[in-house]
């Protein structure tokens, strides 16, 4: 979800997002994380805007444990972004690398489509 923020001219956004990922193997049930960040844009091409900002993360990751009942620990980070969208207002392609600093140490890619309204 993508919500502007009362900065003036700056043109700060702000954006919330949770992701669950199935357990893969390693000892790891499953592990679900929710991020809040905050974005700054940087007119760099006519076309797309790119975006850099921070925030937190908060992932919660259950752990299997032999012969014992699964345990979910909380891990809360730094999010590092770079971010890349349409200009248009009529929604588009999108991308973003994020870097996880502290808690559950991730680089995590994001790409998709936003479905009309201005960002």
């Amino acid at each position: 979800m993508l919500f502007p923020l009362r900065t003036g001219v700056l043109g700060l956004d702000g954006s919330l997002d949770g992701n669950y990922f199935f357990g893969g193997g390693a000892g790891v049930d499953n592990w679900i994380d929710l991020n809040m960040n905050a974005r700054l844009p940087i007119p760099l091409a006519q076309d797309f805007r790119t975006r850099i900002g921070g925030g937190f993360n908060a992932s919660f990751i259950s752990l299997d444990k032999v012969g014992a009942a699964a345990e979910t620990d909380l891990n809360v980070g730094l999010n590092l972004l770079v971010s890349l969208d349409r200009t248009d207002g009529l929604g588009g392609p999108f991308g973003e690398v994020r870097v996880v600093l502290g808690g559950a140490e991730q680089l995590v890619f994001t790409a998709g489509v936003t479905l009309g309204g201005r960002r």
